[in-house]
């Protein structure tokens, strides 16, 4: 069943609004033309030699920052089709929440924020907003994808609402706040919630299934944690003796159904609790609507503690981290010494007369995939 049936059929947003104004397309509503312009973008397309948890020269089965996009668009899918959100704008807000992110992952995000610390520090959603609207370079008319102030909002805000604070002492935000008129305070989307768990339920559930195709662990570690101890002693009783690899793959799997139903029982209580009737009352809502219960929230945070301890603290993790930071900082030292290394084409389309402009560089530098950033590294 439709859990947002009790709330209202026909789900009402903002007048749609775009940065530019565009026609509209007979065959296509306004959310998948932001789906499929995400789709086609080179930045997603770099996705794929991205950093997830595991560089890609350590194997072609473990996930990428494209697969992972990929997986989380499955599962907002998923959700979507019970909890009722518009599936296009889900599927938007889902494809391009991390297109912002730099090569190597969070180490890379670390390096980037240190050395632009006095110039805003780097963010990834920012990076995300920054890419959809201006980086991308791909129509007559405007820079960026021109995308719904839906996409657009649900993006900055998939893990929640900006704080007003926040919004005062950032330029970006404020700007946006001010020029752009994008509503960063309230509780994000329908859309952008089913998005932000889904993330969470891939990440966590395949970052389980890498970590013991690693060798990290095995599957047995993990039966200290309740759920995943249950789910192992029910797939027994359900299949008999299993090879190891399909009890992996049965346990991720049961594990991710389980999830699903747990956020869709959950996000149904919720939505009566709050007495939630129309869907701008999600966004005056004091808390999130789409949520784990407090039972499975429990879980998650063992799940989480466990990744953190025996995947992502790993030393050989750690030393590909280690790699990926000295490659960038290098780079951005040899660019900032060097702006004239820089392509050309990426400085004239930016329209400024300083090439040794570090947000220049810096934008430069985070559009690389984790390849092009080490043959950079080794050319120069």
């Amino acid at each position: 069943m439709n859990v947002y049936n009790k709330i209202n059929n026909d789900i009402p947003h903002q007048a749609i609004r775009r940065l530019y104004k565009e026609d509209p397309l007979l065959h296509r509503s306004d959310y998948h033309r932001d789906r499929d312009r995400i789709m086609h973008s080179v930045a997603f397309r770099r996705l794929a030699n991205k950093t997830q948890v595991f560089t890609s020269d350590k194997g072609d089965h473990y996930r990428n920052r494209l697969t992972h996009t990929l997986e989380v668009s499955q599962i907002a899918r998923s959700l979507n089709l019970f909890i009722g959100g518009n599936e296009p704008l889900t599927e938007a807000i889902s494809l391009s929440h991390d297109l912002g992110h730099p090569p190597f992952g969070h180490a890379g995000e670390d390096v980037l924020d240190n050395i632009m610390s006095d110039d805003q520090g780097f963010d990834h959603n920012i990076q995300t907003y920054r890419i959809i609207t201006k980086i991308e370079k791909r129509y007559a008319n405007f820079n960026g994808l021109n995308l719904t102030t839906d996409t657009l909002e649900g993006v900055l805000k998939h893990n929640g609402p900006i704080d007003i604070e926040v919004i005062k002492s950032k330029l970006f935000y404020s700007r946006l706040n001010e020029e752009e008129k994008l509503d960063l305070t309230s509780q994000p989307s329908l859309e952008a919630q089913i998005a932000s768990i889904s993330d969470d339920i891939a990440y966590n559930c395949h970052d389980l299934d890498d970590g013991i195709r690693a060798g990290f662990f095995t599957i047995n570690d993990l039966k200290d944690i309740s759920i995943i101890n249950q789910i192992l002693d029910k797939n027994t009783i359900k299949f008999g003796t299993m090879d190891n690899n399909i009890k992996v793959y049965e346990m991720i799997r049961s594990l991710i159904n389980h999830l699903i139903h747990d956020v869709v029982d959950e996000s149904a209580r919720r939505i009566e609790k709050s007495n939630i009737t129309k869907y701008t009352d999600i966004g005056r809502s004091k808390d999130t609507i789409v949520n784990f219960s407090e039972k499975l929230n429990v879980e998650i945070i063992k799940i989480k503690n466990f990744l953190y301890k025996n995947m992502y603290k790993n030393k050989n993790v750690l030393d590909n981290s280690e790699y990926g930071k000295i490659a960038l900082e290098r780079l951005f030292e040899f660019y900032s010494k060097n702006p004239n290394f820089l392509p050309d084409n990426w400085f004239n389309s930016y329209g400024v007369n300083n090439k040794s402009n570090n947000r220049l560089i810096c934008d430069f530098i985070a559009c690389m995939s984790d390849s092009f950033a080490i043959k950079q590294f080794n050319n120069l």
